[in-house]
């Protein structure tokens, strides 16, 4: 599903929190076009037009893929009254005159006027008109973005909401936006969350001559079309009823919501055209109802024939159904002034131009549109209004969600009031505020004043320019804010912006954005749009059939910073361009087009056209107050920033395309053609309650299994000494936490030990108790005070000798303020910080709340410093050095961190700060707050098992096991654990069933000593075994042994503290010494690519007849060591009667990578006799295979090379590849990817998968990644290249690939190692290691006559390339890194999946993002791994990474490579490959 979140409305306040993203249930709208639709679909050039947002639902009565074609048939009414979506609603879905007139059909196109009110609601949805339908109910349900997939009050029964979807809307050459059912099928695919559109109307309803295509947007191609003859045609609906609209596949029910932010023009005329007029047109059926600044101007409610709907921006004129005059039923004419007057909503008049509005005001359209009958659907919307970028206020927290972005969280409640400089409220609103609201379920919400009407911050800048914001309403579990602070001012253009004046004090951070709209001038083609250049020139944008041409983008430059001059006299070449973003940071390119090349690439804000030509650029570097444009007239000559627009004369799709630019193909065009309108999204931080613990024995090892529970303060006794005495009957409070102590994964891929978390913690004042000890650990009885207020989360360490400590970091600063930190050459203003230890006070003395009393003798030399690090492992603030540690630590009282700015080392960073002094960052970050519980280890004592065997050999005795089973009373072992004893400490725990038992196994001679809770009493009972009989001893004291017929129960023992307990189990062999036994043998061979050292492979024996012995254990395992072969034997099989036995020895089949195990069964016949003088012999034996006589056991496994074309023929001489051993082929660049500067840490140094990649590059992968054979069979170091010395670090590689004839050089002569290699030059060299077998047709439509065809194509054939999604090729294209290793693990056979790779991967910087296609192949060829290849339901290979190894020295293995080649007997390769 998309995530886009455009809203240009008034103030929006979002607040934000990371939640998992909702996922679509299944529906037929989720289903691909098949490849025969989509050749049909129509390319819509941007989905997503600015300052649109588009909302869809689906609603139902049954189920969401049950016919909504049902019809009213006598008393079915009933039925569907109180079902789905209509359930416990007044609006009914599927008409009946029984449920209220206004929801039965109207019987043609007059709608139902009345059913909503005429002022939207609070809530910024449409609420029912009470009069008319005896409910003032909100349509919230209807509109907004909770359904039947959420749970609780969110949940929606008989919808699925669709937020911010896109591709309906197309542009025509008039600059209207439109969307018409009858000219385009429109379906929806909520995998991509966009709409598809096809070339043909679907779904044909009414008589012929005047039939009309429908609006089924949950219907998909394949349903309604047939291809016959390469056309769309209209296929025969399934279904009962006559009417296509009616058939049982069709999908009713449904509704669309849309915002759209308007600025009126001039004359409310085009902005594209200003000789056409603005206007809004729909038209359609059922429910139409358009509000615009909540006021309701349109109003085709009810379920009705299609009805229209035209609103005239330049008269004011509203018509609907024709208007007045018109023979239409429901035709009416009014205006824009008039409606707002009936609605008691017209303002000032100067706010008006006769009937509509006046140039330059702000405004915003609500449409919200319902199809709720179940028969015919038509809808046909078109408009051209100038969309606006509009200030915003977002809420955000410390948190992120996979996408980087914050989620919203609703129930946020804030008032909005006037101040003056001193940010006092003005008179008469102290009690009064100007505007309200609350967040919706997206975090977002509309200022609304006292008259429910939107405001827009024109709309405040004419009451004051200064205003306070509070927060009134805090979401439970999060932390609330102090006041902010933000003023208004207006720039060049006119438009208000939002700056905020409490950065520091609170993270609020005013954030810049921009639109810019290019203004077109007529030129040397009539009709045609062109734009001026710098070089008194004009570039064509816009052809005289109104389509674009070449295309225009923008790049934020910057001044340099010793700049002494005015900026009338800078040019191109003394600006640098910009490109980043505040989360990452910003990086400054080189002055002059070639920077302005490199910024484009990183960051691509193409022109759109739309009604105009514009440009939204968000999140711009800097000081908003430093741009040329909104710095004020004295200080524009210190602006930093401006934005600069260029034009290249071809079409450019994405960043890629621009790879292939040259930079003096690139125009720069006048920047005084372009309007600008700057705006800011003003984020203010809500960080969430968090309280994390940890468990630990008495030396500070983290323990597992621990629970802890909040519990409120009241009710709980607590003794002089801080422990519990009683809960009072309490319950814990209801909060998330994890359920018990353990490992908790974070974030960014660290762990903490024996720790639990507790989140979104209300505020109040708690005690944490532990409820539940480790196994073999007392509880902790100490109740920790814990203290969650508006300023974070504290916690009460106690005194010195409970065990109890709390460690303090400075946790994550809030995203509001993550640019401040980057090293960016922008501003590292809190990229390095100080934290020191405050000792405090709490007291209530009566109060509702307590007040905090801190030390304010802050000892700041022992403080530890912080400095920004995006590649720690374990926080965002790392110490700057080894001296300072990552958290502070009390063991008494209450404490917190003060943090402050630290200027101490400004040598680590290039970029420029802004010195804060002392002012307190505090509320900057969002705290961790860690309380260490430590615990003493319960009271036990040792319980030691010996085994003893007699009246049998030794030899035979030693190769018996036994199985014992110990039963524990009470059950639960005292709430305690047993554990086995190693060298003196406990090394396994030992699980007991919850009825209190468990099973080990005992040889001959061995003895197992256990840890057991004190006061368990432990059962000890062998299993019985056929020929022996058991005896107990306890060991442990004087008593003598207990005789064998009191011991049908095994024998007891109770555990003392401290004490040890022993027991002996004899077993003694009664046969009286007639004893046969047999040894059984297996041999082990392998096949194929062998047998690694440590594969291990298992074997069974069972019997196949009763009263038969099996070996003891019945189990054996053979390891490799060295050789292809090994052997090993089972126990011996004890005989103690005559007869004929039988067994089968099979083969386990296991996990080992690419081996096939033998699944050959063996039958072992034995006979036993009883002879007299000797006893009982083993006569006879036989083995079987698969029912075959065989004269041994013998298993063999063959192991795959790994690769999919067939393996190699070692008497080919072609060189081969290693596809077996997976191998990091590619290394990171020595620089570091933040700085520039060289480097020797692995984390910091790019692998630059967007880069391109050089012939000297690919030579030394595939040199690398030869086989040991081969490479030395084809081992050269004369290359025969003139620009190939021999001491080129990449000779080696290029002269032993030529010498096998895999690449080659130019026709001139030369191999030109450093140039960059084509997409057709590397699929040669993949093809020339594989058979030339292709004989058919070209794969890609561009390669005919090419000089790689031939190749192309057998590379294409074996899987190993691919070409675009627009089926070329691109032979000649530069191939990309990411696309190189990509190409190259192909070709190795390796099939990478990011969801089995390991945590201790080498990751980089540049490759940080998993959903970015190329992300797992890179970590393949970066990452030396062992690994086992799986497969998937379809077959498809996958690897399961199994352990990572250690970064391979390339360089080291090529010296010994060479050396082995030089040596005296050439051929002996030293190091592997």
């Amino acid at each position: 599903m998309s995530t886009r979140k455009r809203r240009w409305g008034a103030i929006l306040l979002t607040v934000c929190m990371a939640l998992s993203l909702m996922t679509t249930g299944a529906h037929a709208a989720g289903e691909e076009p098949s490849a025969d639709f989509s050749a049909h679909e129509v390319n819509v050039e941007d989905p997503y037009p600015e300052g649109v947002t588009v909302d869809l639902f689906d609603y139902w009565l049954e189920d969401q893929n049950s016919p909504d074609s049902q019809r009213m048939k006598g008393g079915d009414s009933g039925k569907y009254k109180n079902m789905g979506i209509n359930q416990n609603h007044a609006l009914k879905f599927l008409n009946d005159a029984t449920w209220g007139t206004y929801n039965q059909w109207t019987g043609d196109e007059e709608p139902y006027i009345g059913i909503v009110s005429s002022i939207l609601g609070e809530d910024g949805y449409p609420h029912l008109n009470e009069e008319k339908t005896g409910s003032g109910e909100s349509l919230s349900y209807l509109f907004n973005g909770f359904d039947s997939r959420d749970t609780g009050e969110k949940k929606v029964e008989g919808k699925a909401a669709y937020m911010d979807v896109g591709g309906l809307l197309q542009r025509d050459q008039e600059g209207y936006y439109y969307y018409d059912c009858t000219k385009n099928f429109a379906s929806f695919d909520e995998n991509e969350n966009q709409f598809t559109l096809y070339e043909k109307g679907g779904v044909k309803e009414g008589a012929e001559e005047n039939a009309r295509y429908q609006f089924f947007p949950f219907n998909t191609a394949e349903q309604v079309f047939n291809i016959s003859g390469g056309e769309l045609n209209d296929k025969e609906l399934e279904g009962s009823e006559s009417a296509p609209a009616r058939k049982d596949i069709i999908n009713h029910y449904f509704g669309v919501s849309m915002v759209t932010r308007f600025v009126q023009t001039k004359d409310g005329k085009s902005p594209f055209d200003s000789t056409k007029p603005v206007t809004y047109e729909f038209s359609g059926d059922d429910d139409v109802w358009i509000f615009i600044d909540g006021v309701l101007v349109a109003d085709l409610g009810g379920i009705h024939d299609p009805a229209s709907v035209k609103i005239d921006f330049s008269t004011g004129k509203i018509d609907v159904n024709g208007g007045d005059g018109s023979k239409q039923e429901g035709a009416s004419s009014t205006t824009l002034k008039k409606v707002f007057e009936s609605a008691g909503k017209q303002g000032n008049e100067g706010d008006w131009d006769e009937n509509t509005f006046r140039e330059g005001t702000f405004h915003t359209l609500n449409f919200f549109y319902l199809e709720r009958g179940n028969g015919a659907s038509n809808m046909s919307l078109k408009f051209n209004m100038k969309v606006i970028l509009e200030s915003e206020i977002k809420k955000v927290s410390q948190d992120y969600t996979a996408e980087g972005t914050a989620e919203g969280v609703a129930g946020a409640e804030f008032a909005l009031y006037p101040a003056d400089e001193s940010w006092d409220i003005i008179d008469g609103y102290q009690n009064a505020p100007y505007a309200t609201g609350t967040t919706d379920e997206k975090g977002e919400f509309i200022l609304l004043d006292q008259e429910n009407v939107p405001l827009v911050p024109s709309d405040l800048q004419g009451v004051s320019s200064y205003w306070v914001l509070r927060e009134t309403e805090v979401p439970e579990g999060y932390r609330g804010i102090e006041e902010v602070h933000f003023h208004l001012q207006s720039n060049d253009s006119g438009y208000p912006i939002l700056l905020s004046d409490s950065t520091w004090d609170v993270g609020a951070y005013a954030m810049s954005k921009v639109l810019a709209t290019a203004r077109t001038v007529s030129g040397e083609e009539s009709g045609a749009k062109y734009v001026e250049t710098t070089e008194e020139g004009k570039v064509k944008v816009l052809d005289s059939e109104g389509k674009p041409v070449g295309t225009m983008f923008s790049v934020i430059l910057k001044r340099p910073n010793d700049f002494q001059g005015t900026w009338e006299e800078l040019t191109l070449k003394d600006l640098t361009a910009v490109s980043g973003n505040p989360e990452k940071g910003w990086k400054i390119h080189p002055a002059g087009m070639e920077g302005v090349l490199e910024a484009a690439q990183e960051n691509w804000y193409p022109f759109k056209l739309g009604t105009e030509f514009t440009c939204a650029i968000e999140n711009l570097p800097g000081d908003i107050e430093k741009y040329y444009l909104v710095a004020a007239t004295d200080q524009k000559k210190n602006a930093e920033y401006t934005g600069g627009y260029f034009y290249i004369n071809k079409e450019i799709t994405s960043a890629d395309d621009l790879k292939e630019v040259n930079p003096n193909d690139i125009v720069m065009l006048d920047p005084s053609e372009f309007q600008r309108q700057f705006a800011m999204s003003l984020y203010v931080p809500n960080i969430q309650n968090r309280l994390l613990v940890q468990k630990t024995d008495e030396e500070g090892n983290p323990l597992d299994g621990a629970k802890f529970s909040l519990y409120e303060q009241e009710g709980i006794t607590v003794d002089e000494k801080g422990n519990y005495v009683s809960l009072g009957g309490q319950s814990p409070i209801d909060v998330e936490n994890t359920e018990k102590t353990g490992t908790i994964n974070l974030e960014n891929g660290s762990t903490i030990k024996g720790a639990m978390t507790f989140s979104k913690i209300p505020k109040g004042e708690y005690y944490l108790i532990e409820t539940e000890a480790p196994a073999g650990f007392e509880k902790n009885p100490t109740a920790v005070p814990v203290i969650v207020d508006n300023t974070g989360v504290y916690a009460d360490a106690g005194d010195q000798n409970d065990m109890v400590s709390v460690n303090l970091g400075v946790g994550k600063l809030v995203k509001s303020m993550v640019q401040f930190a980057e090293d960016d050459d922008i501003d590292a203003t809190l990229h390095d910080i100080k934290a020191a230890l405050e000792t405090g006070t709490y007291s209530k003395e009566g109060e509702e709340t307590g007040t905090w009393t801190w030390n304010e003798n802050t000892n700041w030399s022992e403080a530890t410093h912080l400095s920004y690090s995006t590649n720690d492992a374990v926080l965002e603030y790392a110490p700057i050095s080894e001296e300072y540690p990552n958290v502070l630590s009390y063991d008494k009282g209450w404490g917190r961190l003060s943090i402050r700015q630290c200027m101490d080392h400004d040598d680590i960073i290039q970029s420029p700060k802004q010195p804060l002094g002392d002012q307190s960052l505090n509320n900057l970050f969002s705290g961790t707050t860690m309380v260490v519980v430590g615990n003493q280890r319960q009271a036990a004592g040792k319980l030691s098992i010996t085994k003893n065997v007699a009246g049998l050999d030794e030899d035979i005795a030693s190769q018996l096991s036994f199985d014992i089973t110990l039963t524990a009373e009470p059950k639960n072992l005292n709430g305690g654990t047993v554990y086995r004893m190693k060298d003196g400490e406990t090394s396994e725990k030992v699980p007991f069933s919850e009825e209190g038992k468990a099973t080990l196994s005992i040889h001959d001679g061995e003895t197992i000593t256990l840890q057991v809770p004190a006061g368990v009493t432990i059962t000890v009972k062998e299993d019985a075994v056929s020929g022996f009989t058991v005896a107990y001893e306890d060991t442990s004291s004087a008593s003598e042994a207990v005789s064998v017929s009191e011991q049908s129960q095994g024998i007891s023992v109770t555990i003392e503290e401290k004490a040890d307990k022993a027991i002996t189990i004899t077993n003694t062999f009664d046969s009286g010494n007639a004893v046969a036994e047999i040894i059984p043998a297996i041999n082990k061979t392998f096949t194929g690519s062998g047998w690694n050292i440590g594969d291990a492979v298992s074997f069974q024996i069972e019997a196949m007849t009763e009263d038969t012995p099996v070996p003891n254990p019945n189990r054996i395992t053979i390891t490799k060591s060295s050789d292809s072969t090994a052997s090993a034997s089972f126990a011996p099989i004890i005989f103690t009667e005559a007869g004929t036995y039988q067994y089968k020895i099979t083969e386990n089949e296991g996990d080992l990578n690419r081996v096939k195990y033998d699944t050959s069964v063996y039958t072992l016949s034995v006979t036993v006799t009883d002879n007299e003088e000797r006893g009982l012999t083993v006569s006879n034996w036989s083995i079987k295979k698969n029912g075959k006589p065989a004269d041994e056991i013998v298993f063999t496994n063959h192991r795959s090379s790994g690769s999919h074309r067939p393996d190699p023929d070692p008497d080919d001489d072609k060189p081969s590849l290693n596809t077996e051993d997976h191998y990091g082929y590619i290394i990171g660049y020595p620089v570091d990817y933040y700085t520039g500067l060289p480097t020797e840490d692995q984390t910091k140094k790019p692998v630059k998968p967007q880069g391109n990649i050089t012939r000297a590059e690919v030579a030394t992968i595939y040199f690398r990644m030869l086989t040991d054979e081969s490479r030395n069979h084809f081992w050269s170091q004369d290359s025969g290249y003139p620009d190939v010395a021999l001491a080129d670090w990449f000779n080696n590689a290029i002269a032993t690939l030529s010498n096998g004839g895999i690449i080659s050089g130019y026709p001139d002569g030369t191999f030109d190692p450093n140039g960059y290699i084509t997409r057709a030059e590397f699929a040669v060299i993949a093809a020339r290691f594989f058979d030339m077998d292709y004989q058919g047709e070209d794969l890609f439509p561009d390669i005919d006559g090419h000089w790689a065809q031939d190749y192309i194509n057998q590379a294409a054939e074996d899987g190993f390339i691919e070409g675009y999604p627009d089926g070329t090729f691109g032979p000649d294209k530069y191939i990309t890194r990411a696309e190189a290793v990509t190409l190259v693990n192909r070709t190795l056979d390796r099939h990478p999946d990011p969801d089995h790779f390991l945590e201790d991967m080498l990751v980089w910087p540049d490759n940080l993002d998993t959903e970015q296609w190329y992300y797992a192949d890179m970590q393949e060829a970066t990452n030396s791994h062992e690994y086992q290849v799986k497969k998937d339901a379809q077959g498809n290979e996958y690897e399961v990474w199994t352990k990572v190894l250690p970064v391979r020295d390339w360089e080291a293995f090529e010296k010994e490579w060479s050396d082995a080649n030089s040596a005296e007997n050439p051929g002996e390769v030293v190091g592997k490959n």
